[in-house]
């Protein structure tokens, strides 16, 4: 087919493929767009010219997004659970047990973590005091305190511990978040002597940390724990005691913790 440059009437032998592209001049340099003979040139504008740019950059964003898409999708990436994160994230939470609030059970997970820290600190106390006392435990945890054992305060509050104040100068009940039932036990032997002030847990709990007169911290799973006196805690953790007179100076010394209450 021939085209005619509709400035310089030079003729160019095009394809049918080819029609109605823009094409430039070899002979005066103009650009136009490629017409059979007998029909009027349209001389390409500005306008035309941003829109051939406007739509070659569309196509190749596009894909580079198909590309990019597939590429991700190979490598397991799911854009549907992308896009609803948030709502998948709030179901999730719901079904979890933790209440409509993100991340509850994780908090309350790393504050028991804490506590356990806390009492791992109290019991080397213990072994640090009782080698100084015919490896006698205190009689109180303020001994700790007096004889710089354990004089850090804030050891002595647990993170979930909303009702306890930091102690400064004497350590009082209101300054700890845990039972002491350790009075007249000796260091070393495998007994209960200290745990979590069972009415200062959060409401939802089902375990609790305790201390063993040998300096290790255990977690107890008991039922409605929250609820519990320190009595009662006691009683739960001696079942499989054999010596009835340590359990009963434990459960005598629980009874002390429940009036300070």
């Amino acid at each position: 087919m021939k085209v005619e440059c509709p400035y310089c009437k030079e003729k160019y032998d095009v394809k049918r493929s080819q029609l109605e592209m823009e094409a430039t001049c070899a002979m005066c340099n103009n650009n136009f767009i490629l017409h059979i003979d007998g029909v009027s040139p349209k001389r390409s504008t500005p306008a035309d010219k941003k829109k051939i740019l406007l739509i070659s950059i569309i196509s190749v964003v596009v894909l580079g997004l198909a590309g990019g898409g597939y590429y991700l999708h190979s490598q397991g990436f799911d854009f549907m659970k992308f896009f609803k994160k948030g709502e998948t994230e709030t179901a999730e939470s719901k079904g979890s047990g933790a209440g409509s609030v993100p991340g509850v059970g994780a908090i309350a997970k790393a504050g028991t973590e804490v506590s356990a820290n806390n009492m791992k600190q109290i019991g080397m106390a213990f072994m640090t005091y009782a080698s100084e006392h015919q490896e006698q435990l205190p009689a109180s945890l303020n001994d700790l305190i007096t004889s710089n054992a354990l004089a850090d305060f804030k050891v002595y509050i647990a993170p979930f511990d909303t009702k306890s104040m930091t102690g400064e100068g004497e350590l009082k009940p209101e300054n700890t978040s845990y039972a002491y039932v350790g009075t007249s036990v000796k260091y070393g032997s495998a007994v209960p002597v200290l745990f979590e002030k069972p009415w200062l847990l959060p409401e939802e709990s089902s375990r609790i940390n305790v201390l063993m007169s040998n300096g290790q911290v255990q977690s107890a799973e008991i039922n409605g724990v929250a609820k519990m006196t320190c009595r009662q805690v006691v009683e739960e953790l001696t079942k499989e005691l054999p010596d009835k007179q340590a359990v009963e100076q434990l459960l005598k010394n629980a009874d002390l913790e429940d009036s300070k209450r």
